[in-house]
Parts: C-alpha cells; sequence; structure tokens
C-alpha cells in the first residue's frame, strides 16, 4: 500500500497504531489493542534479534497470570532503541548465548 492508502485508512478509523509512538506498526481493526499485540508490535519496531523479556516473557510463557504493567523486550547489545510509553528496553550483552527461544508468537 502506498503511504497515502495508510493514512487514509488511520484517518478513516479503520486502522490504529498498534502501539504508541511505534510508527509502521498497524492493527486493522478498530477494537481494543491486546497486550500480545503489543507485544508484536514493539517487537517489530525493534527488528531482528529482538525478544520479549523478563517478566514479559514469563507472561507469555505462562509463569504470570497477569501481563505487566510494560512491554519489556530484549535487544542486541549493539542495538538502541529509544523507551517509550508501555515499553521497557533492556541491552542483552554480546557474552549472552542461547536466551531467546524461537516460537510462532513472541
Amino acid at each position: 500500500m502506498t503511504d497515502g492508502q495508510i493514512r487514509s485508512q488511520i484517518a478513516a478509523s479503520r486502522w490504529q497504531l498498534a502501539a504508541p509512538h511505534v510508527g509502521g506498526v498497524y492493527v486493522t481493526h478498530t477494537g481494543p489493542v491486546t497486550y500480545l499485540t503489543r507485544c508484536w508490535a514493539f517487537l517489530l519496531h525493534a527488528g531482528t534479534g529482538a525478544a520479549l523479556g523478563l517478566e514479559t516473557a514469563e507472561w507469555s510463557w505462562g509463569l504470570r497470570d497477569e501481563p505487566p504493567d510494560k512491554v519489556h523486550i530484549m535487544v542486541p547489545g549493539d542495538r538502541r532503541i529509544a523507551t517509550q510509553k508501555g515499553l521497557r528496553v533492556h541491552i542483552r550483552q554480546t557474552s549472552q548465548r542461547g536466551d531467546t527461544r524461537p516460537a510462532n508468537r513472541p
């Protein structure tokens, strides 16, 4: 889609940002944005090598009943992602290995 087509969908309230201040990641429905959707949005925004971390990872694996207030993500040590409302970024040291788990979801 063109930028104009995307802006048109947002202006008509058919689409919305998946998370505050995360441009380029949209929800294509008008309902509430879930915590899991925000997790995906922040991971897509952070790019390759990003993973859910700490309390958010615990929640995603069913080790917590309720999600934390913020989405916690881990990013590689050479990446810098600006902290935003609802997001907590943690830098993974390059010496840490085997600390991410691939999955069909965050």
